[in-house]
């Protein structure tokens, strides 16, 4: 990480932020190479600090903001990721991956109507954007609109067929709107790829323990869980059947 170090030392900036010209500029892609990498890495807090170097050697670029924005909300502090996301929208109004970043944020920081808006903004650009899609889907979600969340997913996948993301919010949503025997009739194919993430598997151990299916909640559970976390999350699946009448 030599080369690393000597870019983070040897970017100076003035007092007014804006650099010092020539040095900067020959440092920027240098530096925005090595924030990508590292973000990539999991290594999200250098990450950060190098897209913010990147920015203050061309503070005109609206990538480094895009960058650090996505960053900010992986590492859970949405708020500041908000401010990256204003910036890069000062630059450019109009920027798509802007647009979603700030409603991605949005979600996070549970403001599900506001993230709504933002995503509807990229669509009236664009009505095939996925990622905007998915985004105005899962805020529909959350504001209980089910069924208009998964008219959103089912947009994204005639777009893109068996797209994973896109499969995964949908069968979450038929979670989230009661019907668990469709979110596991969408999630099985899906948790069961080779590929599948921790987080597919687990929804579906979600939708069968909902389903009263706690042998097969307990199986795959365990495939990314403790033991002690599989039975608390039997005993959540008994209490939310108990709580809607369904043994």
């Amino acid at each position: 990480m030599a080369t690393l170090a000597l870019l983070l030392a040897g970017c100076q900036t003035t007092k007014d932020g804006t650099g010092t010209g020539a040095a900067n500029s020959a440092s920027y892609e240098a530096l925005m190479r090595l924030a990508d990498t590292t973000r990539g890495q999991g290594d999200l807090y250098t990450a950060a600090t190098l897209y913010r170097r990147a920015h203050a050697a061309n503070g005109a670029r609206v990538e480094p903001l895009l960058g650090l924005g996505d960053v900010l909300v992986d590492q859970g502090t949405p708020r500041e990721a908000l401010d990256a996301w204003r910036q890069a929208l000062a630059l450019d109004s109009g920027n798509a991956a802007a647009l979603r970043g700030y409603g991605r944020a949005l979600l996070a920081l549970d403001q599900p109507e506001e993230a709504a808006r933002q995503y509807a903004a990229v669509l009236a650009a664009d009505p095939k954007d996925r990622r905007a899609l998915n985004g105005l889907g899962v805020a529909k979600d959350m504001m209980g609109d089910h069924k208009g969340a998964q008219e959103q997913f089912r947009a994204a996948l005639a777009l893109a067929p068996g797209d994973r993301t896109t499969l995964n919010n949908l069968g979450f949503s038929h979670l989230l709107a009661g019907d668990a025997a469709e979110a596991i009739r969408i999630l099985e194919p899906l948790a069961r790829m080779p590929t599948a993430s921790a987080l597919q598997r687990q929804n579906l151990a979600l939708a069968y323990g909902l389903a009263g299916r706690d042998e097969d909640a307990a199986r795959m559970g365990r495939l990314d869980l403790g033991e002690a976390e599989v039975q608390r999350n039997l005993l959540y699946y008994r209490q939310a059947r108990e709580g809607t009448g369904k043994r």
